[in-house]
């Protein structure tokens, strides 16, 4: 975290900026990358945001398509950003992103920035705090006893859900491939940036 988190405030006017954080652990890599990372970016762009991408590592991820960050997690400031979006990657079913990412969810859901999340970075959310008292779309229904962090939030489907500032799905073009289903990224990155271009950032942490 950046030694000025302590005095790190919404801008008050908009960025035109979003930050994106990608996983480094996918069971399918080149899938990933091509059919969420790189679409929502493409998306993202066409919406006439620019956007940072951080990976967990800081570290390129190389296979048959690279992705190469473009900042460190420790230069995150989020004063710069207009919103957050985590992509899904599929990962193992369960496997956590780095404790060190925690952080930054847990600021920009403090300063009331919009965040999406794709299927398994929704787990994200929950362990950060960000889905307490909203609804929330995810690979399935939760068994609150083994996952207590999505206590206080509503399981609502495997489609696209908005509430207020945040935005989750439940499938991933993984997830799609492998199990059927309609892939949830372009509906999920179109959903993220509505509630981007309808967020007025002085209002902080109310929504």
């Amino acid at each position: 975290m950046v030694d000025t988190i302590a005095t790190e405030q919404a801008a008050a006017e908009p960025n035109n900026r979003i930050l994106m954080i990608v996983r480094d652990d996918s069971r399918d890599q080149d899938l990933m990358l091509e059919q969420e990372v790189f679409v929502m970016q493409e998306l993202i762009n066409k919406a006439g945001y620019a956007i940072d991408v951080a990976t967990v590592t800081d570290q390129p991820l190389i296979g048959n398509v690279t992705l190469e960050p473009n900042i460190q997690l420790t230069e995150i400031d989020f004063s710069n950003y207009d919103g957050l979006i985590l992509p899904c990657m599929a990962a193992e079913p369960q496997k956590a992103m780095p404790e060190k990412v925690l952080p930054l969810i847990k600021r920009a859901r403090e300063l009331g920035l919009p965040i999406g999340a794709m299927r398994g970075s929704v787990r994200e959310l929950a362990r950060a705090g960000a889905l307490e008292g909203h609804r929330y779309s995810y690979a399935a229904p939760v068994d609150l006893d083994d996952h207590p962090e999505f206590r206080n939030a509503t399981f609502e489907g495997t489609g696209v859900t908005t509430d207020r500032m945040i935005t989750t799905a439940g499938i991933c073009p993984l997830a799609a491939k492998v199990l059927g289903g309609m892939d949830a990224t372009n509906q999920l990155t179109n959903a993220f940036l509505e509630t981007v271009a309808q967020h007025q950032p002085e209002q902080g942490y109310t929504n």
